[in-house]
């Protein structure tokens, strides 16, 4: 799992240099939703904690938009 988050990490950092390149915005509050949506959907699937696997991945998120001691860092979400 860790190699996994280490190349999507590397992956991340990729996009957003070209993103900047090329003008475009660093964060799409849409495309994170659509992100969030996803894997809270894939980890029910799979029997696990949909509200666990999307505060996971919005921390892994946010540390690729603004990375080290200033990640953006939002409220989690809360198990229903």
């Amino acid at each position: 799992m860790v190699r996994l988050m280490g190349k999507r990490m590397h992956l991340s950092r990729q996009a957003l240099a070209l993103k900047a390149g090329q003008g475009m915005a660093l964060h799409s509050p849409e495309r994170e939703q659509e992100i969030l949506e996803r894997t809270a959907s894939l980890a029910q699937h799979n029997g696990l904690d949909a509200a666990l696997v999307r505060n996971m991945f919005l921390l892994l998120l946010r540390q690729y938009v603004e990375p080290g001691d200033n990640a953006i860092v939002l409220p989690l979400a809360r198990p229903k």
